[in-house]
Order: C-alpha cells, then structure tokens, then sequence
C-alpha cells in the first residue's frame, strides 16, 4: 500500500485576516455607538398598553379623566400638577366658559383666583385636535397660569403658531368621560360667565389621581375612546355584545324584565378586524374578552351567566339600582300608572307650595320627592329628557308635564286644573 500523502493547503494571507478582525471591530464601534449617542426605545413603548398616571375629576355632570403629556410640555404638565396637588381647583375654579364645538374652559378667573406659582412660556409640541387640554393664555406668550381649555373640536390651525402667535400649549387629552365634558358644554350657558353670575361655575367636587391603561398606536386609541364613551353612558348598563350571541340575548332578556335602562354595544356590527381590537382592549381594561361583557359605573360585572347568577340570588336589581339604570323605568311607571304625579324635593319653597294646593282641591297626587331618593340624581336627569324642564316640582296629568309651580298656579286661576284633574280621574 502506497503511503498517504498530506495535501498542502496555501498559507493564509495575514491581510484578510485583519481586514475581518477589522470589520468586526468596525460593526462593534458603530453598535456601541449606538447604544451610547442614540435613546433606544422604551420597552414600554413597543407594548399595545402601558399604564400612566392621570387625574380624574368629578361634576355634578359625571366624571372625567385627564391624561397629561410631561415628554411634550415638561413644564406646563409639572404646573398643572403643581396646582393640582396645592387643592388649586378643588374650589372657586371650576368650568366658567361654555362653547358648544369650540371649547369648555375652567380655572380661576371667574373668581379672580390668582396662580399661587405665577406664569409660564408656551411649549407648543402638540395639536390641538379634539379631546385635547390646552393652556390658555392672554397676548403675552408667558401668560399661561390656571386656566385650561378642553377642545370640544380639532383647532389645530386656530391654535398653531403663526407670525403673530407662538401657538398655545396642549399638554393633556380626555382619557375617558368624553361625553361628559360635551354635556357640560352644552348645559351651561353658553359664553363666558359674569362675575355676579360665578356661582353658576361646574366645579369640581373631587380630583384624585389613578392609574389606568392607555393603548400606544392610532387605531388602539380611537378604539379606546370609543370604549370610554360608551362607559360614559350616564345612569345606564353598558353592554358589549353580539347580535348573534345567545347569552347575549339571555343578558338583555333578564336587564329588560328588570326594566334596566341598557346602552348595547354589538361587536359583530362592527369590521371584524375592529371587533377583535375592541375584545382585546375589553380584556386590558376588564379582564374579559368574551361576551356579553356587562358593565355598571365602568366596573364589569360578567357575562350571561354572571348575570342569570346575580339576578337568580336577586342582587341584580339592587346593583342596578344603585347607578340609577331604573330612574328611566320609574319616571314612566309612574306617570303612565298614575293620574296625578307631582316630582319634588322636600326642602323646596315651590314643591311646598304645588302640595298645599293640590291638598286644598282634595287631590291625591303620587309624589316623588327627588332629594330623598338614592336615584333621585338620576330621576332629575330623565325628567330632564323627557321633559326638558331642570327645576323642581314636575307635575304630570295623565302622563304628560302641565309644568312647574307657577304653571300650575296659573291653571288653577283659570279653573283649567280642575277640569284638567277631574278629567284625569285625580279628583
């Protein structure tokens, strides 16, 4: 056997060889480069949600929550919450400017309420779109103290610097209670108020700070607000559903033998894409991503057959009861039962008044006395729907309101409200 021979492989080229060592070294240079003179992105903003801290503030209207933008207008947010933690607005600074689709405007100027931490310049870095919270200002760049502007629509241009103007600062969005701040623009009265008249300010009875989920693309977010302003629903059961679903249908059978006022929300109306951003952010927010999802003051109470359990062991109703989901039932069980129901308040001058008369025709009349009432904010606001009158007493004949106090003194002048009761069978 012939002995093995070893093939020869040619020398390497030591030139190559430090032009790899070279490259290598080159990719790592511009790695730490990178890393050192270029901000990575925050884990947090890769994720769909990340949770922030805002300020929720509450009306007599309802509840609204303010997300605020320290990476956009460090120095105005850092203000706002400055006056915020000093109890600033917990008094004499509440809504005190009303432009229905324009803007709702609160601070302290309708009580020549001075900023305890003076002015600050104008960080223009955002739109004024919709939803958005802007500091308001005079001519004077600098001038911007307590006063905040909510944009009922997008005023993006009007608000945007120019020649003349350095723009005006947004620095925070409604979060959630949209609509509530709407129904506070468009039930005060429209304009500025005048000082005689401050007391006609919306003020806030209460800010606290909390915590929630806030989505971090485009499409998450108007699925969020669409979220939120369904919640925003006032005195009413909000459900997420599908017309299809059969324990959707057992949800709505046992909320409508309840007589539950009930805002439905059916996913399968929606883009299926859409429908499933809607489930994922419903899981998010309340940990349940099938439906029906049921929920009271924005708290989800389950599905069908949480809700088939709760009102089974009858604490359904009560539950229901306490948001005010049944004042709508109330209000027109009681005028369609009853020929003569007169809606008061105890201590009122006026209701007082509408009693002691009907008492001296003999009339018996189903009285409401709203004050009393855990409800009766609720039974205010469904009096209001239907009949567009604020102020109490409501007096109904045969089902329909004949007016306040004086409206009821002035039929019985005319011997129209005997006519009227007799007719009705409430004499």
């Amino acid at each position: 056997m012939l002995p093995h021979h070893k093939t020869r492989r040619p020398a390497a080229d030591p030139t190559s060889k430090y032009i790899k060592y070279g490259m290598a070294a080159m990719i790592l240079l511009a790695c730490i480069k990178f890393l050192f003179f270029f901000d990575p992105i925050p884990l947090e903003d890769m994720l769909p949600y990340q949770n922030k801290t805002m300020y929720k503030f509450t009306t007599k209207y309802g509840a609204f929550v303010m997300e605020l933008f320290p990476n956009q207008a460090p120095k105005t947010v850092a203000h706002f919450e400055k006056l915020v933690e000093s109890g600033y607005y917990a008094e004499n600074a509440g809504f005190y400017r009303a432009a229905p689709g324009f803007v709702v405007q609160a601070g302290g100027f309708v009580h020549d309420k001075p900023s305890p931490y003076g002015a600050i310049d104008v960080e223009y870095n955002l739109p004024s779109k919709e939803r958005m919270v802007v500091l308001a200002r005079a001519n004077d760049p600098a001038s911007g103290s307590t006063e905040f502007a909510i944009m009922l629509a997008d005023n993006s241009v009007v608000n945007a610097p120019n020649a003349d103007s350095p723009g005006y600062t947004a620095f925070g969005r409604i979060h959630a209670g949209y609509p509530i701040v709407v129904t506070i623009a468009n039930e005060m009265s429209e304009g500025y108020l005048a000082k005689k008249n401050k007391d006609q300010a919306v003020k806030f009875d209460s800010i606290e700070q909390i915590t929630d989920l806030v989505p971090t693309t485009p499409d998450l977010r108007a699925v969020s607000d669409a979220i939120h302003d369904a919640l925003a629903t006032r005195y009413s059961v909000v459900m997420f559903g599908k017309t299809t679903c059969p324990y959707c249908k057992k949800a709505k059978k046992i909320l409508k033998d309840i007589k539950a006022e009930v805002h439905v929300v059916e996913l399968d109306l929606l883009a299926p894409a859409v429908a499933s951003q809607y489930q994922d952010m419903l899981e998010a927010l309340t940990g349940r991503r099938t439906v029906p999802n049921i929920l009271l003051n924005g708290k989800s109470i389950g599905g069908g057959d949480d809700v088939e359990e709760l009102h089974a062991t009858k604490k359904l109703e009560p539950m229901v009861h306490k948001i005010g989901a049944l004042a709508k039932s109330v209000v027109l069980d009681s005028i369609a039962k009853h020929p003569l129901v007169a809606f008061t308040k105890s201590y009122d001058p006026y209701s007082k008044d509408v009693k002691k008369l009907f008492k001296s025709l003999g009339a018996k009349p189903l009285i409401i006395e709203i004050d009393t009432r855990d409800d009766g904010d609720a039974i205010m606001y469904n009096l209001q729907k239907l009949t567009g009158r604020r102020t109490t007493p409501n007096i109904f004949v045969s089902g329909k309101t004949i007016g306040g106090c004086d409206d009821t003194k002035a039929l019985h002048e005319t011997g129209e409200l005997t006519l009227l009761l007799q007719q009705a069978g409430a004499l």
